[in-house]
């Protein structure tokens, strides 16, 4: 496993610090998030490096443009344990999912006090309190979420 601190040294792409990363769990991708407000995804490639340096012998490289959507730093994320989508976690308050494989966002959740959310691009009233995020019903395709 490699630190925040190994994976920064060899990130370069976002505009200020990293607040998180985490890798798919087949190990080719990493996402990371950070301070500018924006998540990359990369490919992840490695070659053996001195045990003193393990990040030495790891390359990412970028896959795509960045994934923009938060207003203000991004927080946190999580991968899914299926490796196809990810959940960030932004200083905006949100929640916002998104499609590893086409890099697009899936949905958007505000926090309880918020007065509609959005999923797949229609937006409803009512908070989050009785709201769930797509579930995956079969490899790539979100069922319709429930209200």
């Amino acid at each position: 496993a490699r630190s925040g601190a190994e994976l920064a040294k060899v990130v370069k792409g976002h505009s200020l610090a990293l607040t998180a990363c985490a890798f798919t769990p087949d190990g080719t991708r990493v996402v990371t998030a950070s301070e500018d407000g924006t998540l990359r995804v990369w490919t992840v490639s490695t070659s053996p490096a001195p045990a003193a340096q393990p990040a030495a012998g790891l390359t990412l490289s970028p896959l795509g443009g960045p994934l923009r959507g938060h207003r203000g730093k991004v927080r946190q994320l999580a991968i899914t344990s299926d490796g196809q989508r990810i959940l960030s976690v932004g200083e905006d308050q949100t929640l916002r999912l998104w499609e590893l494989a086409t890099r697009t966002l899936i949905g958007t959740l505000g926090t309880a006090g918020s007065a509609r959310r959005t999923v797949k691009g229609r937006t409803s009233p009512g908070g989050t309190s009785n709201t769930r995020l797509p579930s995956t019903t079969s490899p790539g395709r979100p069922s319709t979420p429930s209200s």
